[in-house]
């Protein structure tokens, strides 16, 4: 930080009284000297004509007040895995940080957490060494890729009746998906429709047969 330290005043007995001489780290200070933030003492150094010395000091104190500005990437979508589930990445590197002091970058939940929401909210924070913080979003969207798998029977042997209704699971010999387990919906469909159309041909939970089958 660039600051106006100003002079310091000064009195001598007799004539000759040099300018004060100031230093910061060894340093001579001036009008471009940069300070960091915390506290910083200058000692200032006076000389007369016949080499005397006296020195005080000036206390400097720069503070940080500049809120980090911050931008999150463009939210995500990703696929669920055979199990159900994807794996957090690690958006940081994304992040883009606008800060004048060090800073401190996190991410919650942090890159390799195992989720299984279909949406999932991830939060950056940046906050530098003097407390000031700032905040960003980005949302992760799991979409399910995977299709359930399904064993149908070989042969099916019923007792026809006039117009029987057959459940559409009588056809199979299991069902299940990576993301619903058992919990799928069945439906069948006829493979052309002979017996008219009072019978529908569509998929659906249960299928109609007749006599002509």
């Amino acid at each position: 930080s660039n600051i106006n330290l100003g002079t310091p005043t000064r009195s001598d007995n007799c004539l000759g009284l040099g300018m004060p001489i100031g230093r910061f780290n060894n340093n001579p200070v001036n009008s471009t000297t940069q300070f960091p933030v915390g506290i910083n003492i200058v000692v200032w150094t006076v000389t007369d004509i016949s080499g005397n010395t006296a020195t005080c000091t000036q206390t400097i104190t720069v503070v940080d007040s500049q809120v980090p500005v911050i931008t999150c990437p463009a939210d995500q979508t990703v696929s669920f895995s055979s199990s159900c589930n994807y794996v957090i990445p690690n958006i940081i590197p994304s992040v883009l940080v606008n800060e004048n002091c060090t800073y401190n970058i996190t991410q919650s939940p942090v890159s390799g957490t195992v989720a299984t929401s279909p949406s999932t909210l991830i939060t950056i924070t940046v906050t530098d060494l003097s407390g000031n913080s700032a905040t960003c979003n980005t949302r992760i969207t799991a979409i399910d890729n995977v299709g359930p798998n399904i064993v149908c029977k070989d042969t099916l042997v019923i007792a026809i009746n006039e117009y029987p209704e057959i459940p559409a699971h009588k056809f199979i010999t299991s069902a299940s998906d990576n993301c619903s387990g058992n919990n799928v919906v069945i439906t069948a469909g006829r493979m052309g429709n002979i017996c008219g159309t009072q019978t529908p041909d569509d998929f659906g939970p249960y299928i109609n047969l007749c006599c002509d089958d």
